[in-house]
């Protein structure tokens, strides 16, 4: 990601103001996430405050990916209830090139 983005610096800025916490995780859009990237939200999922927004640069694979995880682990629902979340209706599409999310759940 460019953090230099005007879009970037203008969320940071927008986020400053309205006291809003901000957590970057640089999850690839090509890959599964690694344990390590799995246990950083994990431990987001836990202590950040709420509301939550979960959004990536597309908005739709990382962000479904994420959202789907969170139904999961913090809203207890089942993997298949949660991979709804990973719908055309988000934005997310199966069978591009590169990794699809997907195949997590």
């Amino acid at each position: 990601m460019r953090l230099e983005a005007k879009w970037y610096t203008e969320e940071m800025k927008v986020s400053s103001e309205h006291n809003v916490r901000h957590y970057d995780i640089d999850l690839s859009a090509y890959r599964e996430p690694t344990s390590e990237e799995m246990q950083i939200l994990i431990g987001l999922f836990k202590s950040a405050p709420r509301t939550i927004l979960i959004h990536c640069h597309a908005g739709a694979d990382r962000s479904g990916l994420v959202a789907a995880m969170w139904r999961v682990i913090v809203d207890k629902q089942s993997k298949i209830e949660a991979r709804k979340q990973l719908s055309i209706l988000y934005g997310h599409m199966t069978g591009r090139s590169g990794f699809c999310h997907g195949s997590v759940f």
